[in-house]
């Protein structure tokens, strides 16, 4: 199986709406190049090839590159590097050709990603660039069907660390947002979910800071927010269900104040409580906590909550 990519590629776009270099008038003749230096001993010129192909993810004749660069993606006798472009340059064709021309392109992506997310004893790291992978091809339908690993893997704080769970909630966001609804629910559901019951206080944390990229602000976010806001004793929840709140109302909560909402009338029920005091946080928890979790009161200090400040 491959390994995924790691940093921060483009977002998933809207079905049927391309990226990259708009083709050029040689485009298919450099693919055609390119594919077949895919096959060249040299590594370097394969790694070439690849990216050569992923910047003419636009040109008409590039759904001949995915399958040479999906046998690529799925040869574990090579290097992690040169795997890592495969899907790389397979996610950009996918964007580029939209539904259903890059099918073939989202796929393969999606059926390697699904293997790292089942398999228990898969490193982390290609586990990790799995879950990337998927937030980035969100718009493709077939994506639901990693609706429920994503969850399982989301539930599972004794075999995954906070950032890789926190990476499963950024991915079920970008679902139930790509997806809409009623078919992304379920994966609005799960977010919202932690938000309310995850044990790990810097998970709920970043539940709530995650709905902010779902854009919409549906009485039953809001009402999960504000349920937040109101009861969960950790400040680093309090601080982000606040800002979430805020921000999807375009500032109207802050202005107004508490709102009347479902959680106000008993309807949102938690499936378990937050934890009664905030868990302190590990180095590497903190650096997540850093990166994904905005602090709106000033008066929170987050080195305050280090194991060993």
């Amino acid at each position: 199986m491959a390994s995924f990519a790691h940093g921060t590629p483009p977002e998933s776009l809207p079905v049927g709406q391309g990226q990259g270099n708009p083709p050029g008038p040689n485009c298919q003749q450099l693919v055609q190049i390119a594919i077949a230096g895919l096959a060249n001993e040299n590594i370097d010129e394969v790694r070439t090839s690849i990216n050569k192909l992923r910047n003419q993810a636009s040109c008409p004749n590039i759904k001949s590159a995915i399958y040479p660069l999906e046998n690529i993606m799925n040869d574990n006798f090579r290097d992690y590097l040169t795997r890592r472009l495969a899907v790389q340059a397979l996610i950009a064709i996918a964007q580029a050709l939209g539904l259903p021309q890059g099918k073939n392109a989202y796929d393969a992506v999606m059926k390697a990603s699904r293997a790292f997310l089942i398999d228990t004893f898969a490193d982390i790291d290609e586990v990790r660039d799995a879950i990337v992978s998927i937030k980035k091809l969100a718009n493709n339908p077939a994506v639901l069907e990693m609706v429920e690993p994503l969850n399982q893997l989301l539930n599972n704080p004794s075999r995954y660390d906070c950032y890789t769970r926190g990476l499963s909630v950024a991915a079920l966001v970008a679902i139930a947002r790509e997806q809409g609804l009623p078919a992304g629910e379920p994966a609005l559901d799960a977010v919202m979910s932690a938000l309310v019951g995850d044990p790990l206080d810097a998970l709920r944390a970043g539940a709530a800071s995650a709905l902010i990229d779902y854009r919409n602000p549906l009485p039953s976010v809001m009402a999960a927010l504000e349920y937040a806001y109101l009861t969960d004793s950790s400040p680093l929840v309090h601080a982000s269900a606040y800002r979430a709140l805020v921000i999807l109302t375009n500032g109207a909560y802050e202005t107004f104040g508490i709102s009347e909402l479902s959680f106000a009338q008993g309807s949102l029920t938690p499936s378990r409580m937050p934890s009664a005091s905030i868990n302190c946080l590990s180095d590497e928890l903190y650096r997540w906590v850093k990166d994904h979790v905005f602090i709106f009161n000033p008066s929170i200090k987050l080195e305050d909550f280090k194991c060993n400040p």
